[in-house]
């Protein structure tokens, strides 16, 4: 009867077993598999989307200079006029006045003296409001926050069977305009290039996908 009761277990077990599938084989399948999904986050995290665009504003511009020492006939020539170079506020008037009309930066005048000239400005400051656009700045200029580039969709992705290389590619899209967004063009930095197809490749390790930079 013993017996009998042992070999019923062992028949049980061999039949539940039977029907069993190797679950790291299966697994390791999966995790070569690379989707557009989990491309997407790991480009989006590599490369740290969305960007910021940039645009550049100078911290002052050029009003007019004029001479402030006439020429005397005891001098063997006349004395020369030089002014400070910048760019001219009358191109950029416009655009800086309604972003000071928005609170976002203050708009005085200064006037600084050179060889024989004194030359006026027109100073620009951020305010409190605008100061969260500003993305860097040096002693001629600010670098402005005008949108954003992120990664749109992914367009396709190439990988042969096994392999532990991909290739993903992706397409970008502009967003999320800043109120400095009409800076753009008033100066030979503040152009922003066309939005091209990207393509990146990814490696997979023993852990999983990863971009390779």
């Amino acid at each position: 009867m013993k017996a009998t009761c042992v070999l019923c277990i062992v028949l049980i077990s061999s039949l539940a077993c039977s029907g069993c599938s190797p679950e790291p084989n299966g697994s390791a399948q999966s995790n070569t598999e690379l989707g557009r999904g989990k491309a997407s986050e790991l480009i989006r995290a590599a490369y740290g989307y969305p960007q910021p665009d940039k645009g550049l504003m100078l911290k002052r511009y050029r009003i007019e200079y004029h001479r402030i020492k006439e020429w005397n006939g005891a001098q063997a020539a006349p004395g020369v006029c030089v002014g400070f170079g910048a760019q001219e506020w009358s191109g950029v008037k416009e655009v800086i006045q309604k972003l000071a009309e928005q609170g976002l930066l203050s708009v005085t005048q200064e006037e600084v003296e050179g060889q024989n000239c004194i030359t006026t400005f027109t100073r620009i400051e951020l305010t409190d409001k605008g100061r969260p656009y500003l993305l860097a700045e040096d002693d001629n200029e600010y670098t402005l926050k005008v949108s954003e580039v992120n990664l749109n969709q992914i367009t396709g992705i190439v990988q042969q069977q096994g392999s532990s290389l991909a290739i993903a590619e992706y397409d970008l899209i502009r967003q999320n305009e800043s109120p400095f967004a009409g800076i753009l063009g008033l100066h030979s930095g503040s152009r922003l290039s066309p939005l091209e197809t990207q393509r990146v490749s990814l490696v997979l390790y023993d852990d999983g996908w990863r971009v390779k930079r």
